[in-house]
């Protein structure tokens, strides 16, 4: 049996996996960005290998500290248009006439975490004009954009999924969009890599820490997520490094360091804050330019 190892990427669950019939998978080149898509059914053997059933689009890019701000603009730009067309394949809608709740998970207080707050501070609210200024929402012509940071349970005493819900049961959004920070396997995942997800979410699971998902199941509507990697596991380098010295993936050796997960830890790029001031301006022009009227720059 194959060693276990932490990620929220279903590309690399995938490729562990290894073929699972009816996974459809192709990969493409957009710009700066190599794409990988994926599409898994609902089916046994994708529950047995960890792969929630949905789509998945993965954006592979040159990490975002060596890159200018018009080639982060153009990634923000391909990762708006993935966003348009999903959300139209969800709520049958046109983005300009949805209603979204976009939640930024994660612990602000903790840089690796802190994306899903950052990018929700940076995403230009708009449901209130509707009402306020109804003038003003018909020139602007883009979608009710509502914007919530809900913490951690830890932080608040109450799952995100809870507060999201009673967000979305005031709401009645068509669409809930998240964003939060993702783990990685490969460590050339982060600060280059960037998920979108329909098959919802489940915030903390890639470091071990499972709490209430947030699905269209829980939520009562099509729900996105959106997220990048910034962190690895410890165990998975020691796993990793034991591999390329040649023990095979049966041997109890690779095992040890994931037998005691206490004794396991993450770890982070050592430029760990600009890549999550970036990534998170990133995310924000693309969720603005997909469904909102103004585009910031990037850096």
């Amino acid at each position: 049996m194959a060693f276990a190892f932490r990620t929220d990427l279903a590309c690399e669950r995938q490729k562990v996996a290894g073929d699972i019939p009816g996974i459809v998978h192709r990969e493409y080149q957009v710009g700066p960005c190599r794409i990988h898509s994926l599409f898994v059914p609902d089916m046994p053997p994708c529950a047995a290998a960890s792969l929630r059933a949905g789509h998945y689009s993965t954006l592979f890019f040159r990490p975002v500290w060596e890159a200018d701000e018009s080639e982060l603009r153009e990634i923000g730009d391909i990762l708006a248009s993935l966003l348009r067309d999903a959300a139209t394949h969800l709520t049958r809608r046109a983005p300009e006439r949805c209603k979204i709740l976009v939640a930024g998970l994660g612990n602000r207080a903790l840089t690796v975490d802190a994306i899903g707050p950052r990018t929700a501070d940076r995403i230009h609210a708009t449901a209130h004009l509707k009402t306020q200024k109804p003038d003003l929402f018909r020139q602007l012509d883009c979608g009710e954009i509502a914007v919530l940071a809900p913490g951690t349970a830890a932080q608040s005493g109450m799952e995100s999924a809870a507060l999201i819900r009673a967000a979305a049961n005031l709401f009645s959004p068509h669409l809930i969009l998240t964003v939060d920070a993702l783990a990685a396997r490969a460590t050339d995942r982060l600060a280059s890599t960037i998920q979108l997800a329909d098959s919802g979410t489940e915030p903390g699971s890639g470091i071990g820490n499972r709490r209430m998902p947030v699905n269209a199941v829980t939520m009562g509507c099509p729900v996105l997520s959106v997220g990048a990697p910034t962190v690895t596991d410890t165990a998975t380098l020691v796993q990793d490094a034991l591999l390329a010295r040649g023990l095979h993936e049966d041997d109890p050796l690779l095992h040890c360091a994931s037998d005691h997960p206490d004794r396991s830890f993450f770890v982070a790029p050592r430029d760990c804050d600009e890549m999550t001031d970036r990534l998170s301006l990133l995310l924000a022009h693309a969720v603005n330019a997909a469904f909102g009227f103004f585009c910031d720059g990037i850096v």
